[in-house]
């Protein structure tokens, strides 16, 4: 198979129409000022809420800080426990 060049278009084949809106947006596309992105709006502290009803807080506290040691969510950790005491 023969390896061929492209074509080169020719300056007739480009239409430059006024009211094309994608034509708008590409020519002006250098001209306007950039808007500032938004603030991104700050997570609030580390205010987990409780899922699990009926836990005491200061258990939940020891769970999330055994959670944390260890690097999982305290989902991950719930699983954890709950497979290594509950027989099979």
């Amino acid at each position: 198979m023969a390896i061929v060049t492209k074509p080169k278009k020719q300056q007739n084949d480009i239409v430059s129409q006024s009211d094309d809106p994608a034509l708008k947006f590409i020519e002006g596309a250098g001209k306007a000022e950039p808007t500032p992105a938004p603030e991104p709006e700050k997570p609030e502290p580390e205010h987990k809420p409780i899922m699990v009803r009926g836990i005491d807080p200061a258990l939940m506290e020891r769970l999330d800080r055994e959670a944390a040691r260890r690097r999982v969510s305290r989902a991950a950790m719930v699983r954890m426990l709950l497979a290594e005491h509950l027989p099979e």
